[in-house]
C-alpha cells in the first residue's frame, strides 16, 4: 500500500507550485530528504518542476527505465514513464493549501516556503482531521515534526 503526499513550493508572494508523490509520503521517509537533499530554493524548485513522482529519492537523477530504476533516484510520471497528461505538470495556485487540497495525498503536505528557506508540514503528525489540510496551527516547521511509528498508518 502507498502512502501518498503532496509537494508544494510556496513562493514569496504566496503562490504555490506542488506535485503528486504516490509513494512512502510518511514523515520517516520525507523529512529526512527534503531536508537534506532539497533544502534550498534552488533544490526544491527543480524537484516541483519534475512533475508528480511515483518515488521521492535522494538525487533527481537522469531518465531512467521506470521498471529498472537506479536506486536512490526520483522517479516521475512525465520523465521515467512517459507520462504526458496533467500528472506530467505541478498544480498551480494561489496558495500552499488551494495547491494541496487539488493534490490527492494520504494527509501529508510538505511545503518548502520561500520567505522561510526551509520545509513546513501539515498532516497526521500534527493532527489534522482525515488527511485535510487547514493551515493555521498545524501548519508547522517540517524540522519540529517528530518521525512517526508506523511508516503506513490506517
Amino acid at each position: 500500500m502507498s502512502t501518498r503526499s503532496a509537494i508544494i513550493i510556496e513562493g514569496e508572494n504566496g503562490r504555490a507550485r506542488g506535485i503528486y508523490c504516490h509513494s512512502d509520503g510518511y514523515i520517516g521517509h520525507h523529512k529526512p530528504i527534503l531536508m537534506g537533499h532539497y533544502a534550498t530554493e534552488e533544490l526544491a524548485r527543480r524537484l516541483v518542476e519534475l512533475g508528480s513522482l511515483s518515488t521521492l529519492g535522494p538525487a533527481i537523477g537522469e531518465k531512467c527505465d521506470f521498471k529498472n530504476r537506479p536506486q536512490g533516484q526520483c522517479v516521475a510520471y512525465g520523465r521515467d514513464r512517459g507520462e504526458t497528461g496533467e500528472s506530467s505538470r505541478p498544480v498551480v495556485g494561489q496558495d500552499w493549501l488551494e495547491v494541496a487540497r487539488r493534490i490527492g495525498h494520504d494527509g501529508h503536505v510538505y511545503v518548502f516556503r520561500v520567505a522561510t528557506q526551509s520545509w513546513w508540514y501539515e498532516g497526521r503528525a500534527t493532527g489534522a482531521i482525515n488527511g485535510h489540510p487547514r493551515g493555521g496551527k498545524r501548519f508547522v516547521p517540517l524540522a519540529k515534526v517528530g518521525f512517526e511509528v508506523e511508516p503506513c498508518p490506517r
